[in-house]
């Protein structure tokens, strides 16, 4: 795909990916002859892209997959795709698709009822592989706890790691015996990112906020009136919210190699750069016990959602 006949991208992601072309295509170790192709297909929700669009991560995983192989003398044919559901998502792997996958933590919880899966990574971001929600309000606005959100607005930022703080909220208002959100606050508005969700908290146009504690201490590091001026009204616990995930039948040399370029991407200016595009500064690996406190919050959330009475 040339990187010219890509005009609607933005300009930094041209530049991440002229770079990523030029690695590709240096000089490198010749590929052995006669050396059959490792095919591999990527798959990710829509959800789990955030603000990021789903051609520029195509792109991304693509340029830097076979920027990767070409330095370790290995050929690869890199298929990345965006589906716009799970539902679209599973069904795919289903068919047996998709050796790699990019996933919210619930989507790797509900796809794997069905289709074998390895928790293989967590990203790292700032230094920590954990979220923490929180809900924000004005120091000034009289609201010192979660009764008195009756009646007002709320913003959600809507992003690649904030998959569960609806449902965090939802899990939080009913422990407090408060009820779902829709039926508590007036209105429940979503953004896309932390600087629009926090900004009209801060101005007095909204009530309160539901954002990443890192994202608002960021806002705060840039502006310290935000953090004087804005007060925590609760918070989660630290949870994981994207991970990625490997069929349980993709083995041998080719699942291998397919783990190192992920763990090696911080190692390498192409790998930086694509890890740049999605706020990572690089991966972990992760095991299940790391996702407790995400599954709690799933599986309380779901009870919510249980009859309260169900049918014999």
């Amino acid at each position: 795909m040339p990187l010219m006949n890509l005009p609607h991208l933005h300009l930094p992601l041209r530049a991440c990916l002229a770079v990523l072309a030029a690695f590709a295509t240096a000089s490198a170790d010749p590929l052995p002859v006669n050396t059959e192709p490792f095919f591999l297909d990527v798959a990710m929700t829509k959800a789990s892209l955030g603000q990021i669009n789903r051609t520029e991560a195509v792109v991304a995983y693509q340029t830097y997959a076979t920027a990767y192989a070409r330095s370790a003398g290995f050929d690869i044919v890199v298929e990345a795709r965006v589906f716009d559901d799970v539902e679209e998502l599973l069904a795919a792997a289903l068919r047996g698709e998709n050796k790699a996958l990019g996933l919210q933590v619930q989507e790797y919880f509900q796809i794997r009822q069905q289709v074998p899966l390895d928790l293989v990574f967590v990203a790292r971001q700032g230094g920590q592989t954990t979220e923490t929600f929180v809900l924000l309000v004005r120091d000034d606005s009289g609201i010192t706890d979660l009764g008195q959100l009756r009646g007002r607005s709320l913003l959600r930022c809507e992003n690649r790691q904030t998959g569960l703080a609806a449902m965090w909220l939802e899990v939080t208002l009913a422990e407090a015996g408060l009820g779902p959100s829709k039926a508590l606050l007036q209105s429940i508005n979503t953004n896309g990112t932390v600087a629009s969700t926090v900004l009209p908290v801060f101005f007095g146009k909204t009530d309160v906020c539901l954002v990443t504690q890192s994202g608002f201490e960021t806002m705060a590091e840039l502006n310290p009136q935000i953090s004087r001026q804005l007060r925590v009204l609760a918070s989660s616990p630290p949870v994981i919210a994207f991970i990625t995930a490997m069929r349980s039948d993709f083995t041998g040399t080719n699942r291998d190699r397919t783990e190192k370029a992920y763990l090696e991407a911080h190692l390498t200016p192409p790998g930086r750069q694509v890890l740049t595009l999605f706020g990572d500064a690089g991966v972990e690996r992760c095991v299940e016990s790391d996702l407790q406190s995400s599954l709690e919050i799933i599986q309380s959330y779901q009870r919510l959602s249980e009859p309260e009475n169900p049918t014999p």
